[in-house]
Parts: C-alpha cells; structure tokens; sequence
C-alpha cells in the first residue's frame, strides 16, 4: 500500500544581514521552537508571524522576510520535503 504524501516547507536555518544581532523576540524564538519540531510549515508559520506583529514577507519560494522588534530584520529559510501522510 502507497500512503498519500504531500510537500511542505520546512524550516532549516534563521538568517541575520547583521554580525552584531544576538537576541530575537520571545513570539518568534516560540514560532521557531515550533517550526524547528515540526508542528509548524513555512505556509502555517505566516498567518501566526502576522497575528504576533512580525511583518512578514515571502522572499522567493523558500524564504520569509520577518522584522524582529529586538533583532531587526530577519530572513527565515526553508527547504521542500516531501512528508508522508498517515
């Protein structure tokens, strides 16, 4: 038996312009804890990073621009993986 399986965006890696950023907010490092399991794809992420005030903004197809109130501005970055459905 084949199971059903869908593509999702997954969250590998939290990208700073700036050397100097050390802290980000407590909502984010929450959203990313979240993302970093698993609960959360990069299409559910979005919706929760406008509700919490992050401004977000789709940068290409796998990356979302977010401005940090601690840390400034923020690039999330994803990749595809296919995940099977149970």
């Amino acid at each position: 038996m084949k199971w059903a399986s869908r593509v999702e965006l997954r969250f590998v890696a939290l990208w700073a312009p700036s050397t100097s950023t050390q802290a980000i907010c407590a909502d984010l490092n929450a959203l990313l804890g979240a993302a970093q399991l698993g609960l959360l794809d990069g299409h559910n992420l979005y919706p929760l990073l406008q509700e919490h005030g992050l401004s977000p903004r789709w940068v290409g197809a796998k990356g979302i621009e977010v401005q940090d109130p601690v840390a400034g501005t923020l690039l999330l970055c994803f990749e595809l993986r296919e995940v099977t459905i149970h």
